[in-house]
């Protein structure tokens, strides 16, 4: 199983990079960046095999709120990767 992650308060929209509200830590574009080259080799990836591929990065809509820094997400952040990861990983479950 292969899972992007978000970057912060950043998110890309229709080609663009959309910056949150302020986390509590101020953003890091190099730390953005970083993450977005990570995500991206994780989208290769799972391009390239027959992998679970879960794209939070690019699905998840959260707020500057639900991160402490740019890769580490508060209770309210955590809740909502579950959330997304449950609704997609339990039709995969066999009893």
């Amino acid at each position: 199983m292969f899972v992007t992650h978000p970057a912060g308060p950043y998110r890309r929209r229709d080609g663009a990079i959309e910056v949150f509200t302020a986390a509590a830590e101020p953003p890091s574009a190099r730390g953005y960046l970083r993450q977005e080259l990570f995500n991206d080799e994780t989208r290769r990836a799972c391009r390239e095999t027959a992998a679970v591929c879960i794209d939070l990065a690019g699905k998840l809509e959260l707020d500057g709120r639900a991160f402490y820094d740019n890769i580490h997400v508060t209770p309210a952040g955590a809740e909502r990767i579950a959330e997304l990861l449950y609704a997609r990983l339990a039709p995969l479950m066999k009893d």
